[in-house]
């Protein structure tokens, strides 16, 4: 067997990602078998303070999804990062009740960007065809991964139980 680039820099977006979990004291679970998600994020009670950790596992999970890419490319100069996936999995991912965050680890610069997948695809700026292959998503420059945004993707989480405790629509 051989050990390709794809397989090297996908080790490393793993590596970048979970760095800001473990920043937070949460953990991170690899899938066994990649449909569509490549890990499960679980975030862990601590009451607001972080040097209080009580430890008990949060109900609900982030499901998260790799890439890597040894060539970013940015759109509206710089202010967007522009990469194609599958319909099939935007699809997926749209079905999915709890939070899809893909991200799209940078190679050559170290650094990682984030999208919250269905509230993306929700807002007015995305659009889809159903007959089509691929899909391009834009990802906001500024949604650089770091571990204040792993902790936001707690909040989205924590977000989505709360409106389905309450019937209310999710992904807002």
């Amino acid at each position: 067997p051989t050990r390709t680039r794809d397989h090297h820099i996908a080790d490393l977006s793993r590596n970048h990602f979970e760095r800001f979990v473990l920043a937070n004291g949460w953990t991170v679970e690899g899938k066994l078998n990649d449909y569509g998600y490549d890990l499960t994020l679980n975030t862990y009670d601590y009451k607001g303070d972080p040097e209080f950790r009580h430890g008990d596992i949060e109900n609900g999970e982030v499901l998260i999804q790799l890439k890597a890419t040894d060539h970013l490319k940015m759109v509206q100069k710089g202010q967007l990062v522009s990469f194609a996936v599958s319909a099939k999995h935007i699809n997926l991912w749209c079905d999915e009740i709890m939070p899809v965050i893909l991200i799209l680890y940078d190679v050559q610069n170290d650094r990682a960007f984030w999208l919250y997948i269905q509230k993306y695809v929700k807002s007015a700026n995305f659009k889809m065809v159903a007959t089509q292959g691929t899909a391009t998503l834009h990802i906001p420059a500024e949604n650089v991964l770091d571990a204040d945004a792993v902790k936001q993707f707690r909040v989205y989480k924590q977000t989505v139980r709360e409106n389905i405790d309450k019937g209310v629509p999710l992904h807002v």
